[in-house]
């Protein structure tokens, strides 16, 4: 005699509360495990992990940011950014000198072999960019965009939930 579980099966991506009915705040939260595991894939390759990737990139964007900075822009703890920090130092894809204005802070920027890397990890990242780019253009990229800076500058800056500039 064979019985039936109780317990319900569990919905694929797309169904049920991992859909469109789903709460928006898990749902860029599955976007986002998605993307990451997209990403981490392409990355393996250069034995580069997402924080690293981010550290390059944006070092390579802004030149001269200290670690406070690249763990602000770079989302992520200072203690994660030591540590990502301390890893591409070892392996020469950046380097840091003395901030001429205070030599307690030091500055980063790419080394050339950093700057190659990144740019090949970027390549290999570019078809996640490209599927998200697609997917984005369906709906209005740009209202896409929007909403998303919209939501992180309002939520970042401590504004209400429940104000009247939230439906501008």
């Amino acid at each position: 005699m064979h019985q039936q579980s109780a317990i319900p099966l569990t919905p694929e991506v797309g169904e049920g509360k991992r859909g469109t009915r789903g709460y928006l705040r898990y749902l860029l939260r599955q976007t986002n495990a998605a993307v990451g595991q997209a990403v981490e894939q392409r990355l393996a390759a250069f034995d580069l992990t997402r924080a690293q990737h981010s550290a390059l990139t944006m070092i390579g964007a802004y030149p001269g940011l200290s670690g406070a900075d690249l763990a602000q822009l770079s989302m992520l703890t200072p203690q994660s950014t030591s540590e990502t920090i301390r890893r591409l130092l070892a392996r020469r894809l950046i380097a840091r000198s003395g901030d001429p204005g205070n030599r307690k802070v030091l500055r980063l920027r790419l080394t050339r072999k950093g700057r190659e890397l990144a740019a090949r990890a970027r390549t290999s990242c570019d078809e996640v960019d490209t599927l998200m780019q697609l997917s984005a253009e369906r709906f209005g990229k740009r209202a896409v965009r929007r909403w998303l800076v919209d939501v992180a500058l309002k939520l970042s800056s401590g504004q209400a939930i429940v104000d009247s500039n939230f439906n501008e």
